[in-house]
C-alpha cells in the first residue's frame, strides 16, 4: 500500500474519493483520490473487515453489476451485508471528506505489578473535519480501530488493537514482557499521516491514572502510581514538587512559591498570601496560578521581584504589569489603558454603542477608507458620500453610516460638525494605532 501513498496531508491524495458534482464534467479531477485513495479505501476496508467477508462482497457486487452500471451507495449496500454493520462512519471518513488524518502520537513505558505497560497519548492534530455525503461537518476526527505492535526487548512483538474514537485519547496496553519501543499501525492500515512525539521516559505516563484525560490528576505528595505526570516535559521519576502546586519541581518557574493549577500566590491586594480566585487576594488583587510569567523570563510572576523586567520593584512600581510605566501619561497603566498610545484620562469607550473594549482615542470614526489613518482622502470619501444633498441620509442595512458619529440611525449636520472637529485641517494625517474594518453603527 505504501507504494501507491505520497506520504502528505496535502498532496496527491488530498481529495475526496467521491466525484463532486462541480467536477463531473472531468471525474479525474483529483486523479489522486479517484485512483490510489480509492485504493487505500478498499485496502483498509479489507482490514477492518477481514478477507472472508470483503472478499465474498466483491463477489456478490461483481454478479450483481456485472454488465451494468453502480452507483457508490450499491458498494455500501453490498459490503454492510456482509459486515453486518452500518458502515456510514467508514465512507464519510474516507469516500466523502477530503485529506487524511494526522495521528500525533507519544508513548511512556511504565512497570506495573507483575509485568509492564505501555502508556499511549493519542492526539488527532488534522485541520479538516469529517463531512457527509452533503459537505455537512460532523466531527473533528477520524474513528477507526488501531493497531499498536509493542516490540519487546526479547526481539518478539505483540499487536493491540484500540478503538480510536475521540479527537484526543489515552490507552493503556498491558504488557508481561519489558517493552522497548511501540509503533503505531504498523502494518499500514491506514492512510494517515505519523507524529512520533518524544516522552521523558521517566516511567509516569502523562495519563497515569488512566481516566481519558492527560494532567488531570497531577501526581503529588510523592505519589508516583495512578496519577499524571507533573512535569511531563522533563524526566521526574519521584514527581518532587516543593511547593505542592501540583507543577514538578524540575519545571516550576516558582519552585517554592505556589502558582500551579491547584494553588496560587497573591502578586497584588493581599500580596504573598495563598489564593485560588483574584477575589481572594481583595480589591483589585491578582492570583497567580498555572505559571504565569508576564515578562516571560525564567522566574513566573508569584516570585519574581520585578514582574515587568523594567528595573522597578514590583513595591515601588505604579505600573507592575507595563514596562512602559504610563508611556501616554494618562494614569492608567498599558495592561489596564483601553488606548495605551494616546492620552485617554477617562477611558471613553463609546464606540460603537456599548464599547469594543477599545478606547476612542484610539478608534477611527472617520477612516472611510479603512487604511492606516485619517486623512484628506477620508475627508473627500465624507463629501462624496455625505454632502449636502445626502445630508439627514437615513441608516438602513443597505446603506450603513460610516459617518453616522452619534450613531442616532442618520447622518446629519451634528455628524458633520463632529467629523470636523476630530479630524479637521490641523490633525489630517492622524494615524489610526487600531482601525476598525467596518461600519460605526449596524442596524436592523
Amino acid at each position: 500500500a505504501l507504494d501507491y501513498d505520497d506520504g502528505e496531508y496535502d498532496g496527491y491524495l488530498r481529495g475526496t474519493v467521491y466525484t463532486e458534482d462541480e467536477h463531473l464534467f472531468n471525474p479525474f479531477y483529483e486523479i489522486g483520490a479517484v485512483y490510489e485513495k480509492a485504493g487505500w479505501v478498499l485496502h483498509m476496508l479489507r482490514h477492518m473487515m477481514g478477507d472472508t467477508a470483503f472478499f465474498d462482497a466483491a463477489k456478490t457486487f461483481g454478479a450483481n453489476h456485472a454488465h451494468s452500471t453502480a452507483v457508490t451507495d450499491d458498494l455500501k449496500v453490498v459490503l454492510e451485508a456482509e459486515y453486518g454493520s452500518s458502515l456510514d462512519e467508514f465512507f464519510d471518513q474516507w469516500v466523502y471528506t477530503p485529506y487524511r488524518p494526522i495521528y500525533s502520537v507519544m508513548y511512556e513505558h511504565a512497570t506495573r505489578p507483575g509485568g509492564y505497560k505501555v502508556c499511549i497519548l493519542l492526539d488527532q492534530t488534522q485541520g479538516h473535519k469529517v463531512q457527509d455525503l452533503s459537505g455537512t461537518e460532523i466531527r473533528d476526527y477520524y474513528s477507526m480501530p488501531i493497531d499498536f505492535t509493542v516490540h519487546y526487548t526479547d526481539a518478539t512483538t505483540e499487536t493491540f488493537t484500540v478503538t480510536n474514537n475521540q479527537r484526543l485519547q489515552t490507552f493503556q496496553l498491558l504488557t508481561t514482557k519489558e517493552p522497548d519501543y511501540t509503533v503505531l499501525d504498523e502494518g499500514s492500515n491506514i492512510l494517515k499521516v505519523v507524529e512520533v512525539q518524544t516522552s521523558d521516559e521517566d516511567g509516569i505516563p502523562g495519563d497515569g491514572d488512566n481516566n481519558g484525560t492527560p494532567g488531570d490528576n497531577p501526581c503529588a505528595g510523592g505519589a508516583t502510581e495512578d496519577c499524571d505526570d507533573n512535569c511531563p516535559g522533563i524526566a521526574n521519576s519521584g514527581q518532587e514538587d516543593e511547593d505542592n502546586d501540583a507543577t514538578g519541581t524540575v519545571c516550576d518557574n516558582c519552585p517554592v512559591t505556589p502558582n500551579g493549577p491547584d494553588s496560587g500566590t497573591c502578586i497584588t491586594g493581599t500580596s504573598g498570601t495563598a489564593c485560588l480566585t483574584n477575589e481572594e487576594c481583595g480589591t483589585d488583587g491578582l492570583c497567580s496560578l498555572n505559571q504565569e510569567n508576564f515578562d516571560l523570563d525564567s522566574e513566573g510572576d508569584a516570585c519574581d521581584s520585578d514582574d515587568d523586567n523594567d528595573g522597578i520593584p514590583d513595591g515601588s512600581d505604579l505600573c507592575q504589569f507595563d514596562a512602559d510605566n504610563d508611556s501616554d501619561g494618562d494614569g492608567s497603566c498599558g495592561n489596564l489603558d483601553n488606548c495605551p498610545v494616546h492620552d485617554n484620562a477617562g477611558q471613553e469607550d463609546t464606540f460603537p454603542p456599548g464599547g469594543n473594549n477599545i478606547g476612542d482615542a484610539c478608534e477611527c470614526e472617520g477612516n472611510f477608507d479603512c487604511d492606516e489613518d485619517c486623512d484628506g482622502t477620508d475627508a473627500a470619501t465624507f463629501k462624496i458620500d455625505f454632502g449636502r444633498s445626502m445630508f439627514f441620509s437615513p441608516c438602513t442595512s443597505d446603506a450603513r453610516c460610516n459617518g453616522d458619529f452619534d450613531c442616532d440611525s442618520d447622518c446629519d449636520g451634528t455628524d458633520a460638525a463632529r467629523f470636523k472637529e476630530d479630524f479637521g485641517r490641523s490633525i489630517f494625517s492622524s494615524p489610526c494605532p487600531t482601525c476598525t474594518v467596518g461600519d460605526w453603527c449596524s442596524y436592523p
